[in-house]
């Protein structure tokens, strides 16, 4: 395994915090590697495969520098997927004993986990079939698994099948539509977003083969479809890679690999959920033989299957009989609740805790001002009323006089004001004259 190294700043930080473990795990990456032992039908099969994969896709295709031997060394593989961060592999190689193989590999926690072997009898790829059609880069395809060896109560009958499906599923899983922070287990919109359909058919199984049963005892029940490495994980500790336990109990199984374009009829509406489909096939196509397999260890399998606790789940505080109510969690993670709280008495309420609040000695003289003020206020607006009521008649009778009498004074004003016109202007001495003159100067 590499050594994890410290980062240097907050760009390699963020890049190893990616590489982390995370909650809701995000589309895995596979590894396409053609070894340098390998033929034509094995690098076509490769390239076909990998397509179907992309964008998740990472191929290697030098074959003089890609030695890789899946069931002898994994250190090879182990290296290549934690240098390239990705838990899927897939190597075709094509040697004496065993030609034109396939080799699928799925590691956890830097280690390998599972391999499942499968040889190339034949393949048709996609530019063989007329119109070729191809799905949108990073479609999600609908898996269809014919044949009672892939039944979930068959598994523990035929454990290399249950295998080869879980490889697949988990090797074309694609992206998931999460709701709420969680995944939906593979929501796919009918029209535009499911394009394409891949079924894997398994063939008559002959019972002189074994894959019937496994004579080893292995794969009891669907817990334990990988545990083929059980009894010497007893001995070894949590499983490891370097002693591995070997099953080829279903040595000689056919398995049908074919794909199919989805189409929609034409005269369907845009946004209406289409009442029938037609199946294309488009291709590749392969027929596979099943041959060697690796299962997972069993302490390995169990950590692969921990999922850690959402935040919904950390804020119920309890088990299944004892959450606490009235408690939700928001789309950001965040602890919300409703509290529910009973009438309260606002008659003991204190209001005034600040000194800074308290009304003080000039406040109050302030105040008792402003009262007398306004008393004498509505005391002259009640006069006033009383006035325009017609409460107040001796003034009225005062008023009438008093303009009778200032009328008299006029009219006696205007009257002197007359004869003093008519008499002659006396002249004035020269002397007073002159002296007012003089005293002007002075």
């Amino acid at each position: 395994m590499l050594a994890i190294k410290k980062p240097r700043n907050a760009r390699s930080k963020r890049a190893m915090d990616k590489r982390q473990p995370q909650l809701n795990e995000g589309v895995k990456s596979a590894l396409i590697v053609n070894a340098s032992h390998s033929s034509a039908l094995v690098s076509k099969a490769i390239h076909q495969l990998s397509t179907l994969k992309k964008p998740h896709a990472i191929p290697f295709t030098k074959k003089k520098s890609n030695d890789v031997n899946p069931f002898v060394d994994s250190g090879s593989i182990e290296f290549w997927c934690a240098k390239n961060d990705t838990p899927l592999m897939l190597v075709g190689d094509s040697r004496k004993k065993r030609k034109d193989n396939l080799t699928w590999i799925r590691l956890f926690d830097g280690r390998v986990l599972d391999m499942l072997e499968m040889g190339i009898d034949s393949m048709k790829g996609v530019e063989e079939f007329k119109p070729p059609t191809l799905p949108d880069i990073g479609s999600r395809p609908i898996f269809q698994f014919s044949g009672p060896q892939f039944s979930a109560d068959a598994a523990s009958l035929y454990p290399a099948h249950a295998h080869l499906k879980s490889l697949l599923l988990d090797f074309y899983r694609g992206e998931e539509v999460l709701e709420n922070g969680i995944p939906t287990g593979g929501s796919v919109a009918l029209q535009n977003g499911l394009q394409f359909v891949i079924s894997v058919t398994a063939g008559p199984i002959d019972e002189q083969t074994g894959g019937a049963g496994s004579s080893t005892g292995q794969g009891t029940s669907l817990a334990d479809l990988y545990a083929a490495g059980a009894a010497s994980s007893s001995t070894n500790g949590i499983g490891s890679s370097s002693s591995p336990s070997i099953d080829t109990s279903a040595s000689g199984a056919k398995i049908y690999f074919r794909t199919y374009s989805l189409v929609v009829p034409p005269k369907t509406p845009a946004r209406a959920i289409p009442s029938s489909f037609e199946l294309h096939e488009c291709g590749p196509t392969f027929d596979f033989t099943l041959r060697r397999r690796q299962a997972a260890d069993a302490t390995l399998l169990s950590h692969s299957l921990k999922r850690g606790k959402t935040q919904a789940e950390k804020n119920r505080q309890g088990k299944s009989d004892t959450y606490k109510k009235n408690i939700e969690t928001d789309e950001m993670g965040d602890m919300v609740g409703r509290i529910h709280v009973g009438k309260q008495d606002l008659t003991n309420l204190q209001t005034r805790k600040m000194k800074g609040l308290k009304a003080g000695k000039e406040e109050d003289e302030d105040e008792d001002d402003s009262d007398e003020e306004l008393e004498a206020l509505s005391e002259d607006d009640d006069d006033e009323e009383d006035a325009y009521m017609g409460l107040g008649n001796d003034s009225d009778e005062d008023e009438e006089e008093e303009d009778e009498d200032e009328e008299l004074e006029m009219e006696q004003l205007a009257a002197g004001s007359a004869d003093e016109d008519d008499e002659p202007a006396e002249s004035a001495p020269k002397g007073a004259a002159n002296g007012k003159k003089r005293g002007r100067k002075a």
